[in-house]
């Protein structure tokens, strides 16, 4: 019997379909959904962020508002407190429209500014982001960001200038098309062709100064030169005997867009200071190693120079050699340079003021292409030394066994002591000593006008201002008007803070009023008051007034008047007497002498003796004034003084200094010895 093969069909039953129809369209539903969730996630990410920029592009608005507040009061006009949030305004993004808003509040000297923008999703939800900050107004004088820890004064923003900083290289092939000029400190200028000039450390483009140089219509340059960068230089000197830091942990910064170069100079070669530099140069007893920097910056910059280096140090700056306070070395980490200007009124002539009527002073930055130090002037030297004091008298006075760091033999160079210093700036370069070191540009956009000094050092403010007046009467006859009428008075904070009047004949006198603005930072003002008669026909019982920590001044006042007198034939002479102190120099074991000075007066030291004398002073009066000796190696002790000329005679030893004080003392020879020792029996 033949069998059969019988094939089975195969295929779907009506239920399977629908159940496969089922899940397939449950799994659509899924992917559709979390698909929506993924977009709507994303465009929410994307209005968050939109918002978060936009609150934060008007913080920073409402920063840069600050700048033009000339006063509080203008400051409180331009942020006025408010409980609810003002000032909306609708911004379009991507995917939504947003509402931008603010509120402002007072916390103590300080605006509290919450910044909300909000907006709608996709579902109708309401959603928002806020930013806060805190803004205060500062004086428009007050600049520097160049801060550290050591350093003094606000942090706040300084003016860049209109140098930006460099991008990228400049390939091998642009060097071949363009000639580089050499700064001879290891940097070049390269000029392109654009109106840009550059600034090449090596192939590194490190500072632009963008249209620094002529392009005519053609977009072709001209045989114009280019206007420079602006150059600040100097020398940084290493006290070997203080300070064992690396030179390559030594480094010189300046504020904003700027560029600083370290280098030194051998056989007229510059070597750029850098991590395979073990030593630089060397004075010729090894007191000081030193090197070089030029710092490059655009015109209209305003800001600070200074030095960083790893670890505790200080530096000293100043002129050790200056009899005037104002020049005297101070101790600091960063040279300010400013400009400071003042406004007019609306009718030109009216000096803007604050609301206690003393002058705002406004920023001013350095001109197009300037170059300091000017030929002849000393260069921006900063001296690093391990000090055990931040006041400038650390520089010149011997410490801890150890010489003074600006007065050891190699700064002895042309016969007195600390003279590689002479001439270097203090920690404020003010700009107005010469116009043509101010940045014209700003003058004349904003109609400001400048004095020839600086009242103070605006990175520094004061607290309060004083004015003190006085009065200078002079026994004369007419013969000598061209000489008294030359008289002026100035203080030690500067040469060009007191105003004198015309003169006037008060009886049978004469009499010149002069008024000084002086400056006090809480704790009263401290210093002098000089006036300048023609020693050689006038003299007077005094030449400075001296207010000390214990006698400050601390408001507006009168001080009393200088009485001076003709020398001439004419008139009899007032008997005019000096004090003078003099003695033996012992140098006794390690103990080595260092240095005496004398407050309104002068010294000369010949061999072992020494002989200081005060100024002339009418007999029938007293003097007053301190003598300080220094050590430069242990400790500096006096003898008793030998003749006793009245008033008050004290002898204070404090390690390596000692001091002899008098007060009201006669004229006379006062004897005493200065012995420099490892002890003070």
């Amino acid at each position: 019997m033949k069998q059969m093969n019988f094939m089975k069909n195969a295929g779907f039953s009506l239920i399977e379909v629908l159940v496969s129809l089922v899940i397939l369209s449950t799994g659509l539903l899924t992917m559709a959904n979390f698909h929506s969730t993924v977009i709507s996630d994303s465009s929410d990410n994307k209005n968050r962020g939109e918002a978060i920029i936009l609150a934060q592009e008007r913080l920073e608005q409402m920063r840069n508002y600050t700048d033009l507040a000339r006063d509080a009061e203008d400051f409180e006009q331009q942020f006025p407190s408010s409980t609810e949030f003002t000032n909306a305004s609708s911004h379009s993004g991507v995917n939504a429209l947003f509402t931008r808003q603010e509120k402002i509040s007072d916390n103590d000297n300080t605006k509290y500014i919450t910044v909300q923008v909000s907006w709608q999703t996709a579902a109708d939800v309401s959603e928002y982001v806020s930013l806060e900050t805190e803004l205060t107004w500062q004086s428009p004088s007050l600049s520097g960001n160049l801060e550290t820890s050591a350093a003094t004064g606000p942090m706040v923003r300084s003016a860049t200038g209109r140098a930006t900083l460099g991008k990228g290289k400049i390939t091998d092939e642009e060097l071949l098309k363009n000639v580089v000029y050499s700064n001879g400190d290891t940097t070049g200028l390269l000029d392109k062709g654009d109106g840009d000039l550059l600034l090449l450390s090596g192939s590194d483009v490190v500072l632009t100064l963008e249209d620094a140089c002529e392009i005519d219509d053609n977009n072709e340059r001209t045989y114009v030169p280019c206007t420079g960068f602006v150059e600040i230089s100097g020398s940084v000197y290493i006290d070997r005997h203080s300070s064992s830091i690396d030179i390559n942990q030594v480094h010189v910064i300046a504020s904003d867009a700027a560029y600083c170069q370290t280098y030194y100079v051998v056989d007229n070669q510059a070597v750029e200071i850098n991590s395979s530099t073990v030593k630089a140069l060397t004075t010729a007893n090894d007191d000081y190693e030193y090197f070089q920097y030029t710092c490059y910056l655009g015109g209209g910059w305003h800001g600070n120079i200074g030095i960083l280096v790893d670890g505790p140090i200080s530096a000293c700056m100043g002129d050790p050699t200056a009899s005037h306070g104002s020049l005297t070395p101070n101790v600091a980490i960063r040279r300010v340079y400013r400009g400071m200007a003042f406004g007019y009124e609306s009718d030109g002539e009216t000096v803007v003021v604050d609301s206690n009527g003393d002058t705002i002073y406004y920023s001013v930055g350095v001109a197009d292409a300037l170059i300091l130090p000017e030929e002849g002037q000393a260069g921006h030297d900063f001296l690093i030394a391990s000090l055990t004091s931040s006041d400038g008298s650390a520089c010149i006075t011997a410490s801890n066994n150890l010489a003074a760091p600006m007065l050891h033999p190699d700064a002895n160079l042309y016969g007195t002591d600390g003279d590689l210093f002479t001439g270097v700036p203090t920690d404020f370069v003010c700009l107005n000593q010469n116009d043509t070191w101010v940045d014209s540009t700003k003058l004349q956009a904003f109609g400001y006008a400048i004095e020839n000094f600086c009242p103070f050092n605006p990175s520094d403010p004061p607290s309060a201002q004083h004015i003190i007046d006085g009065k200078i009467h002079i026994e004369a006859d007419s013969s000598l008007l061209s000489q008294i009428s030359a008289i002026e008075a100035y203080t030690s904070d500067g040469f060009y803070n007191c105003q004198t009047y015309s003169l006037e004949l008060i009886g049978s006198k004469y009499q010149i009023s002069y008024e000084c603005q002086v400056f006090d930072w809480g704790e009263g003002w401290t210093g002098y008051i000089q006036i300048t008669p023609d020693l050689s026909v006038i003299s007077c019982t005094s030449y400075q007034l001296f207010y000390t920590a214990s006698n400050p001044i601390t408001v507006d006042q009168g001080i009393p008047t200088f009485n001076c007198v003709a020398s001439d034939d004419t008139l009899p002479d007032p008997e005019l007497g000096t004090v003078v102190i003099t003695g033996n120099i012992i140098q006794s074991g390690s103990g080595r002498f260092g240095n005496v000075s004398m407050t309104d007066g002068s010294c000369d030291v010949s061999g072992s003796t020494y002989t200081c004398t005060s100024l002339g002073f009418d007999v029938a009066t007293y003097w007053s004034g301190s003598l300080t000796y220094s050590a430069s190696k242990k400790l500096a002790c006096l003898g008793s003084p030998s003749d006793d000329l009245g008033g008050t005679i004290t002898v204070a030893d404090a390690n390596a200094t000692a001091t002899l004080q008098l007060n009201s003392v006669s004229s006379g020879i006062i004897n005493v010895d200065a012995t420099f020792a490892n002890s003070c029996n």
